[in-house]
């Protein structure tokens, strides 16, 4: 579910700028670029720490296999927590094999797998227990962001609507749902389930991002705006809303703040290429050619493919480049 729960990220390349036209009306610059989305992996919270694991305790247990498994478990959700998501799923196997009818150690085992990306072997685990009748809110949860993962949205907001019947009042299960809701294009279900996470967590930077790429899909873009700057406000250094902060004001067409955006999101992430290619983006369509030239440079060093791309529209809309034009 990265974080784990998506956090959404779009950025804008234009299909073409002619050098020739020193200014273009938004109407024209709108003909231009398109829309491109993808998750954004440097935010995925590794922990996986919306899914809490819950320890499994001695209790009145009194068979020696039973407290080996026990043991197992908590060993397992100390190696989790400690981000060893290999060596806490071995862990949680052996403790399974033990008592295989333990729905704690099953949501554990299902929990680790996810965030091993092993999403196959997860959503075969909560699909078992879900046919046994064996649930929680965690297996659908963990059920939903597998079926996410692999690519299944339909599914996916199923199973998040019924982990919500088991936790009515969980604003990470809604800002999931949401996501789920936006990759099936449904972009009114997607905006009312951000809603609805920040009803219950007003000050959640992932939701209120969420939410903000969302406005930005249905072209409410001052909206967008703000919720990118509550965002931020809550986290300074949440370099993808500050890049989805640039789209929203390249939508209004207000250039320098586009390009302080973007340059935000470099200044706090610098390996960022998306961001790089951004900037340049921007750069190119304010005639900034050095600047852009620039970026390109960078952008090299980090993503071949897109700094061919970056290159291409860089060339090919100018009837002289920089190196010509500064030896004359």
């Amino acid at each position: 579910m990265k974080q784990i729960a998506i956090v959404l990220l779009i950025f804008i390349s234009f299909l073409s700028i002619q050098a020739q036209e020193s200014k273009k009306t938004q109407t024209d610059l709108d003909k231009t670029f398109y829309v491109h989305e993808e998750p954004n992996n440097t935010e995925v919270n590794p922990n996986g720490d919306i899914h809490p694991l819950r320890l499994i305790t001695g209790g009145a247990a009194t068979s020696v296999n039973i407290n080996k498994a026990i043991d197992l478990n908590n060993q397992g959700a100390e190696l989790f927590i400690g981000k060893n998501h290999d060596k806490a799923i071995e862990y949680f196997r052996q403790a399974a094999e033990i008592i295989p009818k333990s729905l704690e150690i099953k949501t554990n085992l299902a929990n680790a797998l996810l965030a091993g990306k092993l999403y196959k072997e997860a959503l075969e685990i909560c699909r078992k227990s879900v046919s046994e009748n064996e649930v929680n809110g965690r297996i659908y949860v963990i059920l939903g962001s597998a079926l996410y993962e692999l690519g299944n949205y339909t599914e996916s907001v199923i199973s998040y609507q019924k982990a919500l019947e088991f936790e009515k009042q969980n604003a990470r299960i809604y800002n999931d749902l949401g996501n789920a809701f936006y990759h099936l294009k449904d972009n009114q279900s997607a905006l009312k389930a951000f809603e609805n996470a920040l009803g219950i967590k007003p000050f959640f930077p992932d939701a209120l991002n969420n939410y903000g790429v969302t406005l930005i899909k249905v072209k409410r873009y001052k909206e967008a705006v703000e919720k990118f700057q509550q965002a931020i406000k809550q986290q300074p250094d949440y370099a993808t809303a500050h890049n989805n902060l640039g789209i929203a004001y390249f939508y209004l067409g207000n250039k320098k703040q586009t390009q302080k955006s973007y340059l935000e999101a470099v200044r706090l992430n610098p390996k960022w290429s998306v961001a790089q290619y951004n900037l340049a983006i921007s750069y190119i369509a304010d005639d900034k050619r050095e600047e852009a030239r620039k970026c390109l440079e960078i952008l090299k060093n980090l993503d071949a493919e897109l700094a061919q791309k970056l290159e291409k529209e860089f060339y090919k809309n100018y009837v002289v480049d920089v190196e010509e034009e500064n030896k004359n």
